[in-house]
């Protein structure tokens, strides 16, 4: 008894290590805009492995499960060995060096990212040393506003992913498939659920930078609610006495959608999020508080679900979670930020509660854009070929101009077809006489980076289309 309380604790502290120091190092090596669904990722092959587990376990024997599974991390130890430690770490160990050297081999050489990169990096940490300069302990840091209300959102976010009924209806998925007189055994119905579970996490994936975790933790919510009120009336008219054979299609229906609604936001999303709204100070502890505060949570709702199906009924338990879904769309949509392409930076500040506008970024860019527009508009006019064509002049008059920072260098681009080059601030169209100011005032449009970089560094301001 001894040794196998030591193999589930040994087990126990790997699988919370994993969780909480994955998703944590995608985050941190990643670029912006696909840092939702490169870390969603994590969950899908934890889910992936859920159903790995399933149909191996069933076909092979105790041995040959265990030696397979037992190959995976040695795999995983070999391979990972070679990774480059993140470049945020580095920074904060004094070493830019290393993580230049780190950026460069995850960004394949390409320079100008690397060396954006290095200055976010550079700004962040020296804004995060002098924050510990002036916070005198860990307690005052805590009580910061920024991190108090990421703890809240936290909170909110375990309290949704374990409230979710999740317990309660993986627990009768076979008493389902009963009831819909089928056939199906088992181990292939848990087979089932945990394949169309996996299929709504891979819709995260996908989803997640297109649509955004805010609107997808909404509608998981809202979605799964409905299906365990369908549950809910099934098991309700059931217990009542009501003949509900005509009806044994509807729990292996929604028991379905449910599986697949879950899985894309309320079930994955939030492993996500969590990286994203504690500063690099605070992330490893908020991170760590999360994890506990989750496992904590999965064990008082399975010891005391069988408390509450006797006391509620199982009818009442589906309605309990479908009223929590409920409650938890309205704290998401009310409470959590958006954080679908945007700077952790950004996110910070506006959880900080500091205003992220363009502003800055119009008083140090017009100086240096309107004389990189000037010059190229004097070059323009003095080609032959365009004083040859004035018809043509004429037609296109408003000449996009794309601006974007390489180094320490501004340029400038006539030709429209780099409106969407991965370092562009933002793509603009000047008429006669316009200055940066007016751009911003009547709407620039879409701005393809969440973060408009300006072109002097102490003024650089986060701005989200």
């Amino acid at each position: 008894m001894e040794g196998g309380s030591l193999r589930k604790l040994y087990i126990g502290l790997g699988a919370a290590g994993s969780s909480i120091m994955g998703p944590l190092y995608v985050t941190e090596i990643v670029d912006d805009d696909i840092r939702g669904s490169l870390v969603s990722y994590t969950g899908l092959f934890a889910s992936s492995s859920i159903l790995f587990a399933y149909v191996v376990g069933y076909y092979a024997s105790y041995t040959t499960f265990t030696a397979i599974c037992l190959a995976m991390p040695v795999a995983f130890m070999a391979s990972f060995f070679w990774m480059p430690e993140t470049p945020a770490y580095l920074i904060s160990q004094n070493n830019p060096d290393g993580a230049r050297k780190a950026l460069m081999w995850l960004r394949t050489g390409y320079v100008v990212a690397v060396d954006q990169e290095m200055t976010k990096l550079e700004e962040a940490y020296e804004k995060g040393k002098d924050n510990r300069l002036t916070m005198s302990s860990f307690i005052q840091n805590l009580r910061s506003r920024g991190t108090l209300k990421a703890l809240l959102i936290s909170i909110g976010l375990v309290v949704n992913n374990q409230f979710s009924g999740i317990t309660a209806v993986l627990s009768y998925t076979v008493n389902m498939f009963e009831d819909a007189s089928s056939d199906i055994s088992a181990n292939v119905s848990t087979m089932i659920i945990g394949a169309l579970q996996m299929f709504g996490v891979y819709l995260s994936t996908i989803l997640i930078d297109r649509a955004g975790r805010k609107i997808l933790l909404i509608v998981s919510n809202l979605a799964s609610a409905v299906c365990l009120a369908a549950l809910w009336g099934f098991f309700y008219l059931k217990a009542n006495g009501h003949d509900v054979t005509h009806l044994g299609w509807l729990p292996v229906t929604s028991l379905g959608l449910y599986a697949v609604t879950i899985a894309l936001g309320v079930n994955s999303i939030p492993f996500i999020v969590i990286n994203e709204i504690f500063n690099p100070q605070m992330r490893g502890f908020g991170v760590a508080l999360f994890m506990c505060l989750l496992n904590v949570m999965a064990f008082l709702v399975t010891r005391f679900f069988t408390d509450l199906n006797t006391l509620l009924g199982l009818d009442g338990c589906y309605w309990f979670f479908a009223v929590c879904l409920v409650t938890m769309a309205a704290f998401c949509y009310f409470i959590v930020p958006e954080t679908k392409n945007r700077s952790l930076d950004s996110i910070l500040k506006e959880l900080a509660g500091e205003e992220v506008t363009l502003q800055k970024a119009d008083e140090s860019l017009e100086g240096p854009v309107s004389r990189a527009i000037d010059s190229t508009t004097t070059a323009h006019s003095n080609n032959p070929k365009t004083k040859q064509e004035p018809a043509k002049s004429q037609q296109q008059p408003n000449r996009p101009i794309d601006v974007y920072k390489s180094g320490k260098n501004l340029h400038t681009r006539n030709d429209a077809t780099h409106r969407k080059h991965k370092d562009m601030v933002m793509a603009i169209a000047l008429t006669p006489g316009e200055k940066i100011s007016d751009i911003i005032r009547r709407g620039t449009g879409p701005i393809p980076s969440d973060t408009a970089t300006t072109y002097s560094n102490k003024h650089t301001t986060g701005a989200h289309s």
